[in-house]
């Protein structure tokens, strides 16, 4: 054998049984003693699961039996081999499914928790005059499925442990179970096999609608002088708009939640609602502030469409937009807007919005996100 560690001036030799050996190096007969023991540990595991597994299954088939003859007759035997045959099925199937690296469906679990459940009352209320009986035959059981279940996992996690679907976790539905039902009702629509994209489309679908009420209830306000009734708002949102948000099938530029999608989704979201009449009305004399578009004739509404010079007199101010500028337009008018704002964050919302062209919530949003990132940097 070559020395690993050869001598050094002023040291003594270290001894060759004090240097480990590679696993490669080792004596053939040391892999076998080692699988040797680890096989007996098998068999003496399958021995003991074996052996409980009997026992109590021939303590509950005779409970059971004893419970059900009187109402069932020579079926009641049929109740606790069909239920442990079930059992054992989910058992060897959920074993098999850990060794092939699939995932099990969710509702496994309850039919396993059902099943016990079931195991448990009718053991327990076949002795429910005695105390001592039913706690002795409520240990029979539980020794008997905590055994499968050990069983059952410390071969699964041989295999490599349990693989889990991608479907949403039991403690979410539990936590929020409104907001579990509605994701899984988008994810079935839009066919999406991720459940973290799913969650990313749903909560860019949530912001858009939050930004589409916001907006339209602020108009509306400013317009009409109250609060937006909350029933039907969405009948006031144009078609477009209305059908995205229906079927949330919202644009793929920001629909997956990636880069910068606030600001798309609210540019957006300013575009559609710009297809809408934008209506400026005036406070009425007493003070009411309720708008004269409701009062405006047909012929007011048509004039003040052209040049205001010709709009007859007392009718009310009615601005329609124009075409709705496309995303390379907004994405211009958004740059300019950003370059004002950071040669001079001072400037007014006013100034930026005559400039740019954009809106001056587009305007305020901007400003905000220049501070916000001018306070990370600092």
């Amino acid at each position: 054998m070559i020395d690993p560690m050869p001598p050094t001036p002023g040291h003594l030799r270290p001894p060759l049984s004090a240097v480990p050996l590679p696993p490669a190096a080792r004596p053939a007969s040391h892999h076998h003693w080692r699988a040797f023991g680890m096989g007996c540990l098998y068999a003496l595991l399958a021995a003991l699961c074996a052996g409980i597994g009997t026992v109590t299954f021939a303590s509950i088939y005779h409970t059971v039996t004893t419970l059900l003859r009187p109402s069932m007759h020579a079926w009641a035997r049929g109740v606790p081999v069909a239920g442990e045959i079930t059992f054992g099925f989910l058992f060897v199937s959920g074993v098999v499914l850990a060794i092939k690296r699939r995932a099990a469906g969710a509702w496994r679990p309850f039919a396993m928790a059902l099943l016990v459940s079931l195991s448990l009352l009718l053991n327990v209320w076949a002795f429910r005059h005695s105390l001592a009986a039913a706690a002795g035959h409520l240990l029979i059981v539980v020794s008997f499925f905590v055994t499968l279940l050990g069983a059952k996992s410390f071969l699964m996690a041989l295999a490599g442990g349990k693989v889990r679907g991608d479907g949403i976790p039991l403690g979410e539905w539990i936590a929020h179970p409104v907001h579990s039902a509605r994701l899984w009702r988008w994810r079935q629509g839009w066919g999406e096999p991720s459940l973290g994209a799913a969650r990313r489309r749903y909560l860019v679908l949530l912001y858009v609608t939050a930004v589409a009420h916001a907006t339209l209830a602020r108009d509306f306000r400013d317009r009409e002088g109250r609060d937006m009734p909350r029933r039907g708002w969405r009948k006031r949102l144009p078609v477009t708009l209305r059908y995205e948000l229906s079927t949330g099938l919202l644009p793929m530029a920001f629909a997956l939640g990636r880069d910068d999608w606030q600001e798309a989704a609210g540019d957006h979201v300013e575009s559609q609602l710009d297809l809408l009449p934008d209506v400026a009305t005036p406070a009425a004399a007493d003070g009411t502030g309720q708008a004269a578009i409701r009062g405006a004739t047909p012929d007011a509404i048509v004039a003040a469409s052209g040049d205001a010079a010709d709009a007859p007199a007392g009718a009310p101010a009615i601005r329609r937009t124009g075409r709705q500028r496309d995303a390379s337009e907004r994405a211009r008018a958004s740059a300019a807007a950003r370059r004002i704002l950071t040669r001079n964050p001072a400037t007014p919302l006013a100034e930026v919005v005559a400039k740019s062209g954009v809106s001056e919530r587009t305007a305020s949003r901007i400003k905000s996100q220049l501070a916000q990132a001018a306070g990370t940097t600092s």
